[in-house]
């Protein structure tokens, strides 16, 4: 909790054939503490950012057909993040004992293109602060991420058919 949020950075490899910079990640943040009746979430969307500053570790092992985006914390969702790591602070000085969690996870992919007919990767790396590397902090097969949360990897719409402007 002693990061700088405007440091997060968040990059997602993944087949060419699968879009995420029109979706995005997510970083859940969460701490309880009964005793005290504290119960607080937060849900932070990271979004494209203009520094694409790619590491050997987000190029390591890359198959033919990858791509990686990089993502960050808006402003806004920064100062929130550090609102609510002061009010951490706070509950640790008060001696206030809890439980935290971080949960990272990507929301509304879509496709450009027909999916290879193949196994398709889908890694979520973690970045703290740019003087650190980025860490795997989960890798799928995305027909495995499919089969988890009961739905058909079939369902996965292209960007076009999911993005409806009005006129």
């Amino acid at each position: 909790m002693k990061i700088d949020p405007a440091q997060i950075r968040v990059a997602i490899r993944v087949d060419e054939s699968v879009n995420v910079t029109r979706g995005s990640a997510q970083i859940t943040l969460s701490y309880q503490a009964e005793s005290a009746g504290i119960d607080e979430e937060h849900q932070f969307d990271v979004q494209l950012t203009g520094s694409q500053a790619l590491t050997p570790t987000l190029t390591e092992a890359m198959l033919p057909g990858e791509r990686i985006t990089v993502m960050s914390l808006s402003p806004g969702d920064a100062g929130t993040m550090r609102s609510f790591q002061r009010r951490l602070y706070q509950y640790k000085a008060a001696g206030i004992e809890g439980e935290g969690s971080l949960n990272l996870r990507v929301n509304d992919l879509c496709l450009d293109k027909t999916l290879p007919d193949r196994d398709i990767p889908l890694t979520l790396f973690f970045k703290t602060g740019s003087d650190q590397d980025y860490i795997v902090f989960v890798r799928y097969e995305l027909h495995d991420l499919f089969s988890d949360i009961s739905s058909d990897i079939e369902a996965l719409a292209f960007c076009e058919e999911s993005y409806v402007t009005d006129v």
